[in-house]
């Protein structure tokens, strides 16, 4: 799907470079549109190490996470963090924490047109720069281990409460 949405990506943004990282489950069925696109590409068809992924994360403008399948990704909150915002496809609750628009996009699963639109639309006018913004400071309130632990707290006083109250 992202292979194919960069047929129409490529004539819009000259300067656009995907980079792929992590390891690629059965790389021979991309191989074709990997050489075709081999200018636009870096491959990293391995287990990023810790080492690598800041550097990865810091040279992204966005993440992409075209998912036909998950339950969660903790990609997206580590995107966050780095200032970049994500495209994600509406599989599990990997888009419970994406504010449509704010700090990326949801797009269906196996849509290349809606992935290159939505890549668009991200480097359009100043839209890569608040949405940059967006990420980090949600990467810092809302998802932070801050908040996270006094949410948690909260959830278990609450159950502990309804426990006592049935007794």
């Amino acid at each position: 799907i992202l292979l194919e949405s960069l047929i129409k990506i490529k004539k819009k943004i000259k300067s656009f470079k995907l980079i792929i990282a992590g390891k690629i489950y059965n790389i021979n069925r991309y191989q074709k549109g990997i050489k075709e696109n081999y200018d636009l590409i870096e491959l990293h068809d391995y287990r990023i190490p810790h080492s690598k992924v800041c550097e990865l994360f810091q040279r992204a403008s966005v993440v992409i996470l075209p998912y036909k399948e998950a339950s969660q990704s903790g990609v997206v909150p580590l995107a966050f963090a780095f200032g970049k915002p994500v495209i994600v496809t509406d599989v599990g609750s990997v888009p419970e924490v994406v504010d449509e628009g704010i700090d990326g996009f949801i797009i269906p699963p196996n849509d290349p047109d809606k992935l290159a639109q939505s890549i668009l639309n991200i480097f359009k006018a100043n839209n890569i720069q608040r949405m940059s913004r967006n990420a980090y400071i949600k990467s810092k309130t809302k998802l932070s281990w801050g908040t996270i632990s006094k949410l948690t707290k909260k959830v278990y006083i609450q159950s502990l409460l309804k426990i006592k109250s049935k007794n």
